[in-house]
């Protein structure tokens, strides 16, 4: 669950949504509007994912270990348990869906960030204290044109419009 939580949730900046928000209708405007008050938490909300992964993991290792007799079979049951319930099958599913999944679980994310508030807010303000602030991407004229020309395909854009940008 974390780590679709991290998928959800960590894959856009602030400044993402805040463009997914004014440009989109429908949906994922709703969407980002919904997530946009937590993501804003970037090392907390890091911290708190992969803290609360790793718990999930290690949790499901030793409770396998005690369903099995030896060790190596319950490294084994549990390396493929994490690779194909956490990894895979998790990646196959919500890679399109990441923005209504992270709205869709928010009151989730927001019971575990209380209840994991003193193990991930100290070790996410002590990150953003060495890390400073996030760095915004901005665009000059050449990468702006270039990312259009990328999405030539899939925009509607003539090719007038593309040459007055």
């Amino acid at each position: 669950m974390f780590r679709r939580l991290k998928f959800g949730l960590m894959l856009f900046r602030p400044v993402e949504l805040h463009n997914i928000y004014n440009c989109r209708t429908g949906k994922d405007s709703s969407h980002a509007c919904r997530i946009s008050c937590i993501c804003t938490k970037g090392n907390y909300l890091l911290c708190l994912l992969l803290l609360g992964n790793m718990l999930t993991n290690t949790t499901l290792t030793i409770l396998i270990l005690h369903l099995t007799v030896s060790i190596i079979g319950a490294m084994v049951a549990s390396t493929i348990g994490i690779l194909l319930l956490g990894e895979i099958i998790h990646h196959a599913l919500c890679s399109q869906h990441c923005l209504a999944m992270g709205a869709n679980t928010i009151m989730v994310t927001k019971f575990f960030m209380l209840l994991m508030l003193p193990q991930s807010y100290p070790i996410g303000k002590l990150l953003d204290c060495l890390l400073c602030q996030e760095k915004l991407i901005w665009y000059n004229q050449e990468k702006l044109f270039e990312m259009l020309k990328m999405t030539e395909p899939y925009n509607n854009l003539v090719k007038e419009e593309l040459n007055t940008i």
